[in-house]
């Protein structure tokens, strides 16, 4: 029943919403959020191995999101995955943008409380927002990564011209 509705979605995002596209009255919600994450632009994607104060190494994807729509977006989720010698997934972290920071002053309780915060967001047409996913135990076998737009929430606010420069929140 409906506990298996959060697990589907992290499973298979794109076929879970087109199914939810067809529910009665909310399903046109679905299908345009599925639309609307295919017009947000990851830019500026990096991978690398880090040092927490604490020595230990975590692996951090890093980019920014831009939004290549219409509308003012106030919430964009992005997936990050590490893959192995033979191309299966060993991890997948999401998080919400517009929670980029410095990791070396963090512990790892900061760091894994920043990664579920959602920040709050009014991304105008054309604003970008900064992303950062942490891997706090990286598999050992990981060869490489991937990061993707899993969903894009329009706010409910019309859009307005940005006022000045975008400033990502840390948290």
């Amino acid at each position: 029943g409906f506990a298996a509705l959060p697990l589907t979605i992290r499973v298979a995002p794109e076929r879970t919403s087109a199914l939810l596209a067809h529910v009665p009255i909310v399903g046109k919600t679905f299908a345009h959020d599925r639309n609307l994450a295919s017009k947000v632009e990851l830019a500026n994607v990096q991978g690398r191995f880090q040092r927490l104060r604490n020595a230990r190494r975590v692996f951090v994807i890093s980019g920014d999101a831009r939004n290549n729509s219409g509308m003012t977006i106030e919430r964009i989720e992005v997936a990050g995955a590490l893959y192995g010698l033979g191309g299966g997934e060993l991890d997948q972290k999401i998080v919400t943008t517009g929670n980029r920071t410095t990791l070396t002053d963090l512990s790892e309780a900061e760091i894994a409380l920043l990664q579920r915060l959602d920040p709050v967001i009014a991304l105008a047409p054309g604003e970008t927002t900064p992303f950062l996913i942490v891997f706090l135990e990286p598999p050992r076998e990981f060869r490489e990564f991937s990061s993707r737009v899993l969903s894009v929430r329009p706010t409910r606010r019309a859009s307005t011209p940005p006022a000045g420069p975008n400033r990502g929140s840390v948290g």
